[in-house]
């Protein structure tokens, strides 16, 4: 794992009055290219608080099986959505953990439609264009689209279908959008499909953690040691540690794409 140093001492005052004894926290998180980010940003705040942090991933599980684990309120189980997402139970921690980074959105194309999305400069331009974007079942993204008269193609079941699908040509989807620190973790991964080159979609909005009932004396531990790791900019730190391509002109180029606002859902 990697980890960033950090000095401590205003981070532990600033809990002070909020947690009078260090805890000994023991975490599950999900799988999924945002796990190791996750694990170092809860670990190293917690750790800056005084806390003792076990954060695990747990490889394999399923993303449905996990979210049902969470519900059923078992130990120690959290995990991470976009804020405007539900899930049965849970404890909400209402602190943006990549600092609105997952709401700047790129898409996985296939590397022959490049020449396509490069002619696109506007959002009025993808929706002439035809392009059906793949997500999901009952994702937020699903209704950022709907809203923004985009075309889109839910997926039930395993999510992680959609890139075998957008590979594959013939199931009627054209590209996949993901956080741009997504992007950055999941591409070596699918090198049979290109991160889009030129194109940044923009919605407001994050992650936030999604903890088990299990947890809600946890909750209020874990969102003082956040803020603080926000204030302190250790969350910061640890976006650029992980997600250096993101403002590598050579690499994503986040600050040199076309940027285009996508308008939030209404309700």
């Amino acid at each position: 794992m990697k980890i960033v140093k950090w000095a401590t001492t205003a981070v532990a005052m600033t809990l002070t009055a909020t947690v009078a004894l260090a805890d000994d926290i023991s975490l599950k998180l999900p799988e999924h290219s945002m796990s190791a980010y996750m694990q170092a940003l809860l670990t190293q705040s917690l750790e800056a608080a005084g806390h003792t942090a076990n954060i695990e991933i747990a490889e394999g599980v399923p993303a449905r099986r996990f979210d049902a684990q969470v519900s059923q309120g078992e130990d120690g189980m959290v995990t991470f959505k976009l804020w405007r997402r539900t899930l049965d139970n849970a404890v909400i921690v209402p602190v943006d953990l990549t600092g609105g980074l997952i709401g700047k959105r790129v898409f996985f194309i296939r590397p022959s439609d490049q020449a396509a999305f490069s002619e696109m400069a506007s959002l009025g331009d993808l929706q002439g264009s035809g392009m059906v974007g793949g997500f999901g079942k009952g994702w937020y993204d699903v209704s950022v689209w709907n809203e923004n008269a985009l075309t889109v193609s839910e997926v039930d079941g395993e999510w992680r279908n959609i890139y075998k699908m957008l590979g594959a040509g013939n199931r009627g989807i054209d590209y996949f959008s993901r956080g741009i620190m997504e992007i950055e973790a999941e591409a070596p991964q699918h090198p049979d499909l290109a991160a889009e080159s030129d194109l940044l979609f923009v919605y407001p909005g994050d992650f936030q953690l999604f903890m088990s009932p299990a947890e809600t004396d946890t909750a209020p531990v874990i969102q003082a040691a956040l803020e603080a790791a926000v204030d302190s900019g250790l969350r910061d730190a640890l976006v650029r540690e992980f997600f250096p391509s993101i403002f590598d002109p050579n690499g994503l180029n986040m600050d040199g794409r076309t940027h285009i606002e996508l308008a939030p859902p209404a309700s």
